[in-house]
């Protein structure tokens, strides 16, 4: 019995079975290293007569490396799955949205042929405005759905990024919006430092932002907290606002391609899908819940953070 000092504790009581009833098929357990170590192991037993009496001869192999290769393949056909449902999602959705301007713009075209042969001016006008905007949003489409494709293909050299520095910058290009729209923008100092894509985790804050300025009740004043909560240790950066908010039924499917919860106010409908994208190369998550201040929505979104970070 002393073969039982190789097998951890928590199967030994299986191993102890298979001897009491002779069991002889190789099966999965764990093993304990001189260190205390538990690592997989493979045994296979065999009864092998031997003077009389039934000897059991057993083979150990430890199986780690093969543990980690089937754990390696399982990882990238969860992905590869997960990458194909994705682009099942994106090839229905982009034949689907693509499709709306240019029936709009064949449906007008129609229009603007009858109104031409009937030299009506005032109709052919209203039909070449109609096909134009259709055509700008299609452009929109586009353009958009180009930049989501390239998240991860095409990057920008990694810096470390003090991200109330980077708020500050996103501050500074929103400006003339921010005034426009008598918005506030307040922004935490201090917050951590991540090392990233500048670039891309300036778009981060930037959409965030331009939503926050864009879903508020009609006469009110945007006011909006760009920070970082350290709650439970387990730090993430926050757009807070004090707009319409979004009802939980919603929190998750607003993060998907050409989800606008309110078409009349514009956009493509790509701004959080490609947030979202943007903040998961960087290894991180977002999500959204409501805003801890003046109702509104609060978008949460974990990064990387720098172990030498003065707030990590």
């Amino acid at each position: 019995m002393n073969g039982l000092l190789l097998i951890a504790e928590q199967s030994r009581t299986e191993v102890l079975n298979n001897i009491k009833s002779g069991y002889e098929k190789a099966y999965k357990v764990f093993g304990v290293r001189k260190t205390g170590e538990e690592y997989p192991l493979r045994l296979e037993a065999k009864n092998i007569p031997y003077k009389g009496k039934n000897v059991r001869v057993v083979e150990f192999r430890d199986i780690t490396e093969s543990r980690q290769v089937e754990e390696e393949r399982e990882r990238l056909i969860n992905e590869l799955e997960a990458k194909n449902a994705e682009l099942e999602r994106f090839t229905y959705t982009v034949s689907h949205d693509l499709k709306s301007p240019l029936i709009t713009i064949n449906g007008f075209v129609g229009i603007l042929k009858r109104d031409i042969e009937q030299s009506n001016q005032e109709g052919a006008s209203t039909a070449v405005a109609r096909i134009e905007k259709a055509a700008i949003h299609m452009v929109e489409l586009l353009d958009d759905l180009l930049e989501f494709s390239r998240i991860g293909r095409l990057e920008n050299e990694y810096e470390n990024i003090a991200m109330s520095d980077l708020a500050v910058e996103v501050e500074e290009l929103l400006h003339g919006l921010l005034s426009a729209s008598s918005a506030s923008l307040e922004i935490q100092a201090n917050m951590p430092v991540v090392y990233g894509d500048r670039l891309r985790l300036q778009e981060v804050v930037q959409n965030l932002v331009e939503n926050a300025i864009k879903f508020v009740p009609q006469g009110t004043a945007p006011h909006i907290r760009v920070g970082y909560d350290a709650d439970c240790g387990k730090g993430f950066f926050y757009v807070e606002d004090n707009g319409i908010g979004v009802c939980s039924q919603y929190h998750d499917r607003i993060f998907e391609l050409f989800e606008q919860l309110n078409p009349t106010l514009g956009g493509t409908g790509i701004g959080l899908a490609l947030v979202k994208r943007i903040v998961q190369h960087h290894g991180g998550s977002i999500w959204v819940e409501e805003a801890k201040q003046d109702g509104g929505a609060r978008f949460c979104f974990s990064l990387l953070i720098r172990e030498d970070s003065p707030a990590s």
